[in-house]
């Protein structure tokens, strides 16, 4: 059936043609929010994250006009910004981001106790090591005995786990021979001390009495190869057990940058060694992981000697200055 299309620029007969043969799905945000949550679960996210994406839903959307509207219709007129409901951004000194001194031996303790009831359950050993060589837990998780040089002390972080898309569209857990968004400061060699070399022996005299086995994989359990989740739930479940607040893999990651900083390493350096892309990004992980009390004594501490005043500390005056009586 023939169809007439008039318009007075040339532009806008390329447009009504183009609407014509590519005709755009009559589509919500109220009609996509659920599928695009659905597909987030399946992103091995925190449940930290899917709640923030909720309550930024329930926030910003829900019960509004804009997400019954369809989306080719939604225009700038449509997009309401409150300038007064803007959230400032995160305090750089958060400490709900990085695992206190306090909370960190909690934590290693209950690991270790449970490594005294569960010798064979490696899971424990993948935290200890992300406390030590702040990878990325798909970096961790994806870790072969072939990235190892055990004579130049060193192991080679070069690939992760992660979710790609198979041949019928669907999420699939997948180890990629790369790191995160395919960055070339991913791909870096990180050394070893005494500490991770015998935490590498344990696991290979582990594997060997237990039988685990999943190609040239470090971490593997019964099941096989130690999946992303496995190590979460393993972090999650001994802060509870350990009676300290639930933080995740990434928030041991900003401990260790944090840590190394608070012992004057170099921004650069802690840039190579979380394989960041910028220093920029490396500066966001920089945290108060001390805690506030520690914090203010070592500020106090470090002005004492600008006490001015000897009355207001109750000392004798010692400069070469006459005493009141003396006049």
């Amino acid at each position: 059936m023939q169809r007439e299309i008039t318009s007075y620029t040339e532009d806008g007969i390329y447009q009504k043609l183009y609407n014509i043969y590519f005709p755009v799905k009559k589509e919500t945000l109220e009609i996509l929010y659920p599928l695009w949550v659905e597909k987030r679960k399946g992103m091995n996210l925190s449940s930290r994250t899917l709640q923030r994406n909720r309550n930024h839903w329930e926030k910003y959307y829900e019960g509004t006009k804009i997400i019954r509207k369809s989306i080719d219709r939604i225009t700038v007129d449509d997009i309401e910004i409150k300038v007064n409901g803007c959230k400032p951004p995160n305090n750089p000194r958060d400490e709900s981001r990085v695992y206190l001194p306090e909370e960190k031996e909690k934590l290693f303790r209950q690991l270790n106790k449970r490594l005294m009831q569960m010798p064979y359950e490696t899971d424990a050993y993948v935290v200890f090591l992300l406390f030590k060589l702040g990878l990325r837990i798909g970096e961790a998780v994806a870790l072969k005995w072939s990235d190892i040089d055990w004579e130049a002390r060193e192991i080679h972080i070069h690939r992760m786990e992660s979710r790609v898309e198979d041949e019928n569209g669907k999420l699939k857990v997948s180890i990629c021979e790369y790191t995160k968004k395919k960055s070339p400061a991913g791909d870096r060699y990180l050394p070893l001390s005494d500490y991770e070399i015998n935490l590498f022996q344990t696991i290979k005299r582990i594997n060997e009495e237990a039988g685990y086995l999943d190609g040239d994989f470090i971490f593997c359990d019964k099941e096989g190869r130690t999946k992303i989740r496995e190590v979460d739930n393993c972090i999650r479940a001994q802060c509870r057990r350990a009676g300290i607040e639930v933080k995740s893999a990434h928030d041991i990651r900003r401990t260790v940058a944090s840590e190394m900083r608070r012992k004057k390493v170099a921004i650069e350096d802690i840039q190579w060694y979380l394989g960041h892309n910028d220093e920029a990004t490396t500066r966001t992980y920089i945290l108060n992981n001390q805690g506030k009390q520690k914090t203010s004594r070592q500020i106090v501490n470090a002005l004492s000697e600008m006490n001015g005043s000897d009355v207001l500390m109750g000392t004798q005056n010692s400069r070469n200055e006459k005493s009141p009586e003396a006049f």
